[in-house]
């Protein structure tokens, strides 16, 4: 017969909207959907190695690389902007090797039938965060905890000392999406923890930023956060929590308005789901409570999340 030229080697499949793959999970059955696809991102080699039964492959392929520690600043950061001299001199720092090293081991990993990044409009994109996290398996006692301990604190030196750190980090503007990503890896390190003395000493050092005079940017940026320490370290925020209390009502009582007392609360709202935390926790709401000039607000105020700790309990 005759081959049919017309035919290209490469067929592309369109990428599937997350609603069409949960459905598709739901119709055939397969429990947890919206958790499987959280894990996987719609990645079909990772959903193959999630679902019982379907594979004998454990982990993917670029596990195997003997660089694949390169992938910890992109796990760190999520992302990156390749064009961005301050964020490739934080891809050189959580690496510990130059820029060009960790460029060229990413555009050979993306070659990789299931790689772990892709790249849109020049950032660097970790595809499937979960099951990096899975296989690289970082504790407090790695290399990458203390270099991304030492990255935060880097930044929190430099964010008072000029107005490019400043504006890089969007002091004045809510969260920096960047300093979220690297903050909220100490909630996974605290999941996978042997070690709370390293863990504590880590957010004490963090946390001492907070009302700093001469570093008043550092400070915004731990309040504006307070709630990714609230999940990594419940007992040890509550504790703080409870130690500044008579600084923490006078706030409340004269600028109830202000940022910080939100962030406190979003905080709050996060501890009362600790058992470690959520006594101490529910007792700071139920005094803020009862100095609360509208007490009955039913978005983020004392008595909306104390109505949250009656329902949870």
């Amino acid at each position: 017969g005759t081959e049919a030229t017309s035919i290209p080697w490469n067929v592309n499949l369109a990428e599937l909207p997350k609603f069409h793959y949960i459905r598709a999970f739901k119709d055939m059955g397969v429990p947890d959907a919206e958790e499987l696809y959280t894990f996987t991102h719609g990645n079909l080699r990772a959903l193959i190695r999630r679902i019982p039964g379907t594979s004998t492959e454990s982990k993917p392929d670029w596990a195997k690389r003997e660089d694949k520690d390169l992938l910890a600043p992109l796990l760190f950061m999520r992302s990156f902007n390749s064009n961005s001299d301050i964020e490739r001199a934080i891809v050189e720092q959580l690496a510990g090797v130059s820029y060009d090293c960790v460029d060229k081991a990413y555009t050979e990993m993306m070659r990789k039938e299931d790689s772990p990044i892709k790249v849109v409009g020049g950032h660097y994109i970790l595809v499937n965060y979960e099951e990096t996290w899975d296989v690289l398996q970082y504790t407090v006692y790695s290399t990458q905890y203390e270099r991304l301990t030492d990255v935060i604190i880097s930044i929190l030196n430099k964010v008072d000392k000029g107005p490019r750190f400043a504006a890089a980090f969007s002091m004045h503007g809510g969260k920096s999406t960047l300093l979220q990503n690297l903050l909220e890896n100490y909630i996974y390190f605290s999941c996978n923890n042997d070690n709370w003395d390293e863990l504590g000493n880590t957010i004490s050092m963090f946390m001492s930023y907070i009302n700093k005079t001469d570093e008043t940017n550092a400070s915004n940026i731990i309040m504006n956060h307070l709630s990714v320490f609230a999940q990594a370290a419940p007992k040890m925020i509550v504790a703080k929590i409870e130690k500044d209390d008579k600084w923490i009502f006078s706030l409340f009582k004269q600028l109830p308005s202000d940022e910080r007392c939100s962030n406190i609360l979003v905080a709050l709202g996060k501890l009362i789901f600790y058992s470690e935390s959520a006594v101490s926790a529910c007792r700071i709401l139920f005094q803020l409570y009862q100095s609360d000039q509208n007490k009955f607000r039913e978005s983020n105020s004392p008595y909306s999340l104390l109505l949250d700790a009656l329902c949870f309990i």
